[in-house]
């Protein structure tokens, strides 16, 4: 479900984006299915991401709140682990993958210059991250 409404909220923003740019990219709907295929990097990230954190250790707490020794322990056990270490990578590997390709529909749908198209899917990731850390 997350995946689907990332998919609707990215392919808003990319046609928003465009639209302050005076760029028209076609009917919506064309555009939307595309950008679907385009999101498939999204999904991949998704599986990656859920693979790696199923492989990371389980961590004990104890109900005391004073007992900081565990708390210490444990975030020892996940930063040290390669599975954590590649979490936020994996990541943002999938972010500039998603991005670039959103550019290449972009300059390929209506032969949009290459640098209007990349700043068009710049501004649109640079909105969904600001999105993102609001809860969207």
């Amino acid at each position: 479900l997350q995946v689907g409404i990332t998919w609707v909220i990215w392919a808003g923003l990319l046609i928003i984006v465009a639209k302050l740019f005076n760029q028209d990219l076609g009917k919506w709907n064309t555009f939307f299915i595309i950008i679907g295929y385009v999101f498939m990097v999204t999904l991949v990230t998704n599986i990656l991401t859920a693979v790696l954190a199923s492989t990371l250790p389980e961590l004990t707490y104890l109900l005391d709140p004073t007992a900081t020794y565990y708390y210490a322990r444990n975030s020892d056990v996940w930063v040290s682990s390669l599975a954590f270490q590649l979490l936020t990578p994996v990541l943002w590997i999938g972010y500039i993958w998603t991005t670039a390709l959103s550019a290449l529909v972009i300059h390929q749908m209506k032969e949009i210059p290459w640098g209007k198209a990349l700043t068009i899917a710049v501004i649109a990731f640079v909105a969904r991250i600001l999105l993102s850390a609001f809860g969207f």
